[in-house]
Parts: C-alpha cells; structure tokens; sequence
C-alpha cells in the first residue's frame, strides 16, 4: 500500500488557538501554511517529519488488520523541547488514532528561537492512493 501526504501545514502561535475547535485548528494551519516568514522552518520540518511518516503509516497498517484506509486530518503542536502534544485526529478511525499515537513518540525540530508561542501548531490531511 502506497501512502501519500497530501499537506503538511504549520501554524501561529499555539495561545491564540488555544481554544480553537479542531476544524478552527485545521483551517488555521492551512491557511498560514504559505506565510513566508514560515517557510525555512516549514521545509526543517518536513525534511525531518517525511522519512517518519511512511514508517509510522506502515506500522499502523499493520496493526489494524489491513482495514481500508481512509482519509484523515491530524492536528498537533510542537513543543519547545521538540515533543508533539494536543494530537486530535478527525474522523476517528483504528487507523487514524494508531498514527495520533505514534506521532506523539516521536520528536520533531523545535520551534524557531522567533516563533513567540510555547508550542507550533501543525497540521495534515493524510489521504492513501
């Protein structure tokens, strides 16, 4: 099964979505997703999070049984010590909830030294061809 990332998106800082609904959230990173004053620490990030995802994806895979995946969204937030922390993931699946776990194991490049927020915002819309 090929697995494909159809949007990575970082986000403001986390205080002023702090009580932002998950859609709030999503729409939030993709929307601030192309701010420029984002971009060098966006393509940090991805080159760090894109060799996890495929490892991540498969061993989720393996543990749902071969179930047919869906598209999902996750939300989560950077740390300033480079945890991932506030993952929610919607719609709900066996599969989506296996990946929101492992996410949050990993460690992912701080934010930068002049984001102002304590934690980064990101988001993705995980979709499988």
């Amino acid at each position: 099964m090929k697995y494909i990332i159809l949007v990575i998106a970082l986000t403001a800082p986390i205080s002023a979505f702090a009580t932002a609904s998950f859609d709030e959230r999503a729409r939030e990173a993709h929307r601030l997703e192309r701010a420029s004053d984002q971009r060098a620490y966006q393509a940090t990030l991805r080159s760090r999070l894109a060799p996890k995802m495929n490892t991540l994806m498969a061993r989720c895979a393996r543990m749902t049984n071969g179930a047919k995946p869906r598209p999902f969204t996750v939300v989560g937030d950077i740390t300033r010590t480079s945890s991932v922390v506030n993952i929610k993931v919607k719609p709900s699946s066996a599969l989506a909830k296996c990946f929101a776990s492992a996410l949050s194991s990993i460690s992912l490049p701080a934010p930068p030294d002049s984001f102002a927020g304590n934690a980064y915002p990101i988001a993705m819309d995980m979709t499988f061809h």
